[in-house]
């Protein structure tokens, strides 16, 4: 159930937008007029179901849910500010902090470390881990992209999690054919592909991928 909620949520939405301009065809109800000033509750359900998908990275959900609340308020005229002047600067607070908070900027980098901590805004990194006892991780973009290889790394124990989100960026992971892949990722307007073969030896380490993707694009594969 806690893996469908997103899906019933997003599927919800659509309905609805359908159902309202259907209703607005028809005349029966001026769908267009309370869609012009309401859109913005799209943004911040997207916040909000991105940051229920992953709690554990909350940084950039909650600046998109706050910039969907300010333009609503906008839109509504209970606020009467240039709210697109408070965003981006907003937004480069948000990446400074990712940066302070996980480090780095885009580069290059060979790691032998046990989880995998990526976070970046506005760039991109490429990034082989070797790890013998791989356990998962965190990867957060935002308008940016990580190539992630772990074909050089082990699991261990029976299984590792990574969690993800992405919004207006792309991840690349490549993994061994020895490992089995179980994503349930949410694509909110983005893409979300895993290409890995199956791995034919019994009970195969296995690698959780969970996490949601915006405006941007999720790759798996061997």
């Amino acid at each position: 159930m806690s893996r469908s909620l997103p899906k019933l949520l997003f599927g919800g939405a659509i309905v609805f937008l359908g159902v309202g301009f259907l209703l607005d065809g028809v005349g029966v109800w001026s769908f267009g007029d309370f869609f012009s000033n309401w859109w913005p509750a799209l943004i911040i359900l997207a916040g909000l179901i991105s940051i229920y998908s992953n709690p554990r990275m909350p940084l950039w959900p909650l600046f998109i849910i706050s910039a969907g609340a300010l333009l609503l308020l906008q839109n509504l005229e209970v606020i009467d500010v240039s709210v697109w002047q408070v965003i981006w600067p907003t937004a480069l607070i948000v990446a400074g902090l990712s940066f302070v908070i996980h480090g780095g900027f885009g580069r290059s980098q060979k790691v032998n470390d046990s989880s995998s901590d990526i976070s970046l805004a506005f760039s991109g990194v490429e990034s082989t881990n070797t790890s013998d006892d791989y356990q998962g991780g965190k990867i957060n973009v935002a308008f940016g992209g990580v190539e992630l290889d772990l074909r050089e790394a082990t699991i261990k124990g029976d299984r590792a999690r990574l969690e993800i989100f992405v919004a207006f960026g792309g991840i690349e992971l490549r993994v061994p054919k020895e490992w089995e892949v179980r994503t349930s990722g949410f694509p909110l307007f983005g893409g979300w592909e895993d290409s890995t073969s199956k791995p034919t030896g019994k009970n195969p380490p296995v690698l959780e991928i969970s996490g949601t993707c915006m405006f941007g694009g999720v790759e798996i594969k061997n």
